[in-house]
């Protein structure tokens, strides 16, 4: 023992050693934690929609809160609230997103061929060497009848699990408002029911680092919708100005992309490109200009006045980050790797503070 402590390589050596033999032996006995990853895969969609509801609609209940002082009150206006704006969204713009769905479906092939057209026109333009272009162009199979049948495929194929997504999504329904009534209400007991677990020798710190999670959480989420709200707007006004079908539909997949760091606002404008460069190439050189002009706007303008320097992250650390997501947790890991980061700095900050202060560590830090 006294060796491990004077030899801080050897210490490390050992603590390596020992974690590779956990991962090992856990790896061994992965039936065993089964249970608890359902539990999680069952609880975690709950949590993240409360969490997300919650924090968009703290504002209000803490404004209601002030003037009130009265939960009774003050919650059920809030669920209301949240009931009447769902009820206005799913009125006021679902049906005109179904009818401008089923469109986009029914123009696709067109839109297809008309982009075949004009690889087509280029080729002969710029004497390319067609043969391959060719070949490539005829084995993708892009006629009307292979796309309706590859939709009919995947609608056949994710079929077998409506019922189990239909449950899924009542018991969502039915848990989150209860959970979130809970989080309204319990909001300010919530930190001190946690406490009631850790030593007394650390509440302090404990206490700090719920309070940077909840505060980190608040600023990127609220923020963050903030964003997207803009980046939504903006896009629908940019799509209708071009004279593009579908602008509303387009619109909402900007807005929804935009929650991907970085490579989101290229992948809510992809399917707006490609249907005005269907239409002609000038109209997708306008698209490809004012989407970058919103871009710059949105990165140095609004998100931060909106959202401070909560982050300030190097875009090649974002890029980084956000392949890593992908690769490790899909599209929701790139969604969250973010709000992750920016939860795990708060704490990180919190935690070097106390070493600094408590156990006279020096750490230095941005």
């Amino acid at each position: 023992m006294q060796y491990l402590k004077k030899s801080k390589l050897f210490a490390i050596l050992v603590a390596v050693i020992l974690v590779g033999l956990a991962i090992m032996v856990f790896s061994t006995v992965d039936f065993i934690f089964y249970p608890i990853g359902a539990l999680f895969e069952s609880l975690f969609p709950i949590f993240l929609i409360t969490g997300f509801i919650f924090y968009i609609f703290l504002p209000v209940y803490e404004f209601l809160d002030k003037k009130i002082h009265n939960d009774g009150i003050t919650i059920p206006l809030v669920l209301l609230l949240i009931i009447l704006i769902l009820y206005f969204l799913i009125s006021a713009f679902l049906p005109e997103i179904i009818k401008q769905i089923s469109n986009l479906i029914s123009i696709t092939p067109g839109i297809v061929s008309d982009l075949v057209a004009f690889i087509e026109s280029l080729v002969d333009e710029y004497n390319i060497s067609s043969q391959e272009v060719y070949n490539y162009l005829s084995n993708l199979d892009l006629s009307v009848t292979n796309i309706l049948t590859n939709i009919l495929n995947q609608l056949t194929s994710g079929f077998g699990n409506f019922l189990s997504v239909t449950i899924n999504s009542l018991v969502i329904i039915a848990t989150v408002p209860l959970v979130l009534i809970y989080l309204f209400k319990e909001n300010e007991k919530v930190p001190k029911n946690i406490l009631q677990f850790v030593s007394p020798k650390y509440k302090t710190l404990a206490l700090d680092l719920l309070t940077a999670f909840h505060e980190n959480a608040k600023k990127y989420i609220g923020g963050r919708v903030l964003v997207c709200v803009f980046v939504g707007i903006s896009s629908y006004i940019i799509y209708l100005l071009l004279g593009l079908p579908n602008a509303m539909l387009f619109g909402l997949f900007s807005a929804v992309a935009d929650l991907i760091p970085y490579f989101g606002p290229f992948i809510g404008a992809a399917p707006a490109f490609f249907v005005a460069l269907s239409m002609s190439p000038l109209r997708a050189l306008a698209l490809v200009v004012l989407i970058t002009i919103l871009q710059q706007i949105e990165s140095y303008v609004f998100t931060p006045f909106v959202m401070g320097n909560s982050l300030d992250l190097h875009p090649v650390t974002v890029v980084v980050l956000v392949i890593f997501a992908k690769d490790a947790f899909g599209v929701l890991g790139m969604v969250l790797i973010l709000p992750a980061y920016a939860i795990i700095k708060g704490c990180a900050i919190v935690l070097m503070n106390y070493l600094r202060d408590k156990k006279g560590i020096q750490i230095k830090y941005d």
